[in-house]
């Protein structure tokens, strides 16, 4: 399993649908939308997707006059139970590499938590070392 993904954010005004507009310019396009986070900051709002195809997510959503910014994340599974995420915040912070950007999605059913997180473009190679070592890869 892949361990970095590429993390789409779409930077747009916070209007009422928005999101539906970079729905549908997804959907019709075919591509799954594996990962979604969105939140508005005012004015403006954030929309964070991965895809199972994020050229051409990119592709679509810039003809579209969408803002889009690439960047890479690490997908992280954890067992499902109080401390995990403390863990994987303690190596980091130790290391000095700051996370920019997490969210997670927790499965029950299967008993694991998908922790995706964003670091500084300059320590990511440090922080996949880091976790690497630290056994967060299966």
């Amino acid at each position: 399993m892949e361990h970095i993904a590429t993390l789409i954010s779409v930077i747009t005004e916070n209007r009422t649908g928005v999101l539906a507009e970079i729905a549908e310019a997804i959907g019709s396009a075919k591509i799954n939308i594996n990962a979604i986070n969105g939140e508005g900051l005012g004015e403006i709002g954030i929309i964070r997707l991965i895809t199972d195809d994020p050229k051409k997510t990119a592709e679509i959503l810039r003809k579209r006059n969408f803002n889009v910014v690439e960047s890479d994340v690490f997908l992280i599974t954890l067992r499902n139970e109080p401390g995990q995420l403390k863990k994987i915040s303690d190596i980091l912070a130790k290391k000095k590499i700051n996370i920019e950007f997490i969210y997670q999605q927790t499965s029950e059913d299967r008993g694991s938590a998908r922790v995706i997180i964003k670091v500084n473009e300059t320590q990511k190679l440090k922080a996949r070392e880091v976790l690497e070592d630290a056994k967060f890869f299966d």
